[in-house]
């Protein structure tokens, strides 16, 4: 236990400095800048979806997409200057996943080397919660922070309790803000960029409910059927369906590959918006190899799965 507290506040620091050199990038703002700034006006006693969406320059250009409840995550942070607060909750964030990820196995580490927590870092999102939801289900409720992703996780591996916990939160939310949901919802018919993925999604879909029985089939198929941005930081989550060290370590790199070759596309093709141009390449290297992880097990998570590093360590 010792040993995984040290590792965890080891990265957290590294996560935190991190965020915090990539959030300070001149004439940027970072995501985290929407649910501070609507901590901080919650917390002046103003309704932040009516006052965000009334400012209508940078950087809040868009309404408040972000439900209540994340507002609510962000408050603790939100007395201190937005890069600082930002570093703080993404060290926060990376070190509880890594304390999470430790629990199974060292090796369950490699899923820090994704692309998608760096790019995560680099804007403040919520990606390392929510891939600690997808490897812990006790702490699906986390899905809470973007609802989206939150209900392919829940879908899934159901579980009553996550439901009622994520009932919960949702419930003393409104009782804090009861104008939240009508005001987030129609802040929400401006949203472009998040659609689910299209192209191949269908095949790759299809394929993985052959497996249906499966967990990890469940959660790519319904991460093919939710919203998404497709820059892959809200695939995170997929990483989860890795259940040795060499199955980690590949995700990590097609998601590395993907994201490097890009980058070679984007530098290529100066295009603006770049980022839509990015889900043919998520598909590619995010979904397409945790599909074909997925295949090579048995139908069923309830059948015996073969001897894995995981096990390996336990037994150690």
């Amino acid at each position: 236990m010792r040993e995984r507290v040290l590792v965890a506040l080891a990265i957290a620091t590294a996560a935190g400095l991190l965020s915090l050199c990539m959030m300070q990038r001149p004439a940027f703002w970072p995501d985290f800048v929407y649910p501070w700034h609507a901590a901080r006006l919650w917390s002046a006693g103003i309704d932040p979806y009516h006052a965000i969406a009334e400012i209508r320059k940078e950087p809040f250009t868009v309404p408040l997409y972000y439900p209540f409840p994340t507002v609510l995550a962000a408050w603790p942070v939100s007395g201190l200057p937005l890069h600082q607060a930002g570093a703080v909750f993404m060290a926060s964030s990376c070190g509880l996943l890594a304390f999470l990820l430790t629990r199974g196995g060292w090796w369950r580490l490699w899923m820090l080397a994704n692309p998608g927590l760096v790019l995560a870092l680099g804007v403040g999102q919520f990606s390392p919660l929510l891939a600690a939801a997808a490897v812990v289900p006790a702490f699906g409720w986390f899905g809470m922070l973007k609802p989206n992703i939150g209900l392919a996780l829940l879908a899934s591996r159901f579980s009553w309790r996550t439901t009622l916990i994520m009932g919960s939160i949702g419930i003393a939310s409104v009782l804090i803000l009861p104008t939240w949901p009508l005001a987030w919802l129609h802040g929400l018919q401006t949203l472009e960029g998040h659609a689910p993925p299209v192209w191949g999604s269908a095949a790759v879909g299809l394929v993985a409910l052959t497996r249906w029985r499966r967990s990890d089939a469940r959660l790519l198929v319904a991460m093919l059927c939710v919203p998404q941005l497709l820059f892959f930081m809200d695939q995170l989550p997929l990483q989860s369906v890795a259940r040795t060290r060499q199955e980690q370590a590949m995700l990590a790199l097609m998601a590395s590959l993907g994201f490097l070759a890009f980058v070679v596309w984007a530098w290529q093709h100066p295009v603006q918006p770049y980022v839509p141009m990015a889900q043919n390449f998520v598909l590619v290297s995010c979904y397409v190899p945790a599909l074909v992880l997925i295949m090579r097990r048995p139908g069923s998570d309830g059948e015996p799965p073969v001897r894995s590093d995981l096990q390996r360590d336990e037994s150690v």
